[in-house]
């Protein structure tokens, strides 16, 4: 099994893993069995206020803001 019998948004990220660490394609298939793609639209969220993360996100193309609250200020981070 080679990365081209995945979908293609996941070829970026396993590429991006080989380069850390060699995957063989049962190791391939494990990782992408808890995958999913999950498209954003401009001004949607990821996470809400009040939300708990319980997911990793890697970006194929765009920007994601992060952001917080303080006392005075709302703070970005890019």
């Amino acid at each position: 099994m080679s990365k081209a019998d995945f979908p293609p948004q996941f070829n970026q990220m396993l590429s991006a893993f080989n380069r850390i660490h060699p995957l063989n394609a049962a190791e391939m298939k494990d990782i992408t069995q808890y995958l999913s793609v999950q498209i954003l639209k401009k001004q949607g969220f990821f996470l809400k206020p009040g939300q708990v993360c319980s997911r990793i996100a890697f970006l194929n193309s765009g920007m994601i803001r992060h952001y917080y609250h303080t006392r005075h200020d709302e703070v970005t981070r890019w």
